[in-house]
């Protein structure tokens, strides 16, 4: 008895261990061959996305469309889903080039830096009651046509998704519809057509801030968005939704993702 009472013992010792070192990997760096990704935090982070979000070639395929004016506003929203990650809920990372790595043809086509840049940001988060995932994911148009779209959410699936601990049966992402690039990588990663089913979306509208508001970045209230921006951003347009099952996201976690030495 007191042999078996040992043995327990070290395995919970270690299913801690186990847990805490995947949680820890939240705040932690990782990489690919051309990419770097890391924790978004609004101290650093800032400036970089507002250069994103001010932009309206890049924020009218956002989910709220909603133009940042300042980086204080970005900041303050930045803030917000530090929060919902510290909560569990929410994975959410900034992409940055590894200069480095691009081909002198690639850094001058693309007018690439000698300094890693902001390609964008992929973000995932997590529903257990729904078990459910709601992907969402946003790349500067400077840096559309070289396959880092692809390699993002390869990398994102591997190192974030694929970890989260708790029942998932689908894999939810809304994209605008004249956003033809992504609707052709969601299609790429099996993700299939669901529009006509309707939404799933889970924003309690009773005047909190839910934790997928928060996801996409919302300062205002839910019930300030009572089209619900899922379905419809500021420019009117419907958006389109795509799934795919769990059982299909190993398949898109196919990608080398390098974490820093222990």
């Amino acid at each position: 008895m007191r042999n078996l009472f040992i043995f327990l013992l070290v395995v919970l010792f270690f299913s801690l261990s186990h847990a805490l070192k995947e949680s820890e990997k939240n705040k932690l760096s990782y990489q690919t061959d051309r990419l770097i990704f890391h924790p978004i935090d609004h101290n650093v982070h800032s400036e970089d996305i507002y250069q994103m979000w001010c932009c309206e070639d890049v924020i009218r395929y956002w989910e709220s469309g909603k133009i940042a004016v300042s980086v204080e506003e970005v900041s303050t929203r930045l803030e917000l889903q530090h929060k919902a990650w510290l909560e569990g809920k929410l994975s959410w990372r900034a992409v940055y080039t590894r200069p480095s790595t691009f081909t002198e043809i690639q850094k001058e086509t693309h007018k690439i830096m000698e300094s890693p840049e902001l390609v964008g940001f992929v973000a995932a988060t997590y529903d257990e009651s729904a078990e459910t995932v709601v992907l969402s994911y946003c790349l500067n148009t400077k840096f559309h046509g070289m396959g880092l779209a692809t390699e993002s959410l390869r990398a994102f699936f591997a190192a974030d998704i694929l970890r989260i601990e708790g029942p998932v049966r689908y894999i939810y992402t809304t994209v605008h519809p004249e956003n033809y690039p992504s609707i052709k990588l969601s299609k790429k990663f099996s993700f299939k057509d669901v529009t006509e089913e309707g939404f799933h979306h889970h924003h309690d509208c009773s005047g909190k801030m839910s934790c997928e508001c928060i996801s996409m970045g919302c300062t205002e209230l839910c019930v300030e968005y009572s089209a619900c921006v899922y379905q419809r951003n500021i420019y009117g347009l419907p958006r389109k939704q795509f799934r795919m099952p769990w059982s299909d996201a190993k398949g898109v976690g196919l990608i080398a993702v390098t974490w820093p030495k222990e």
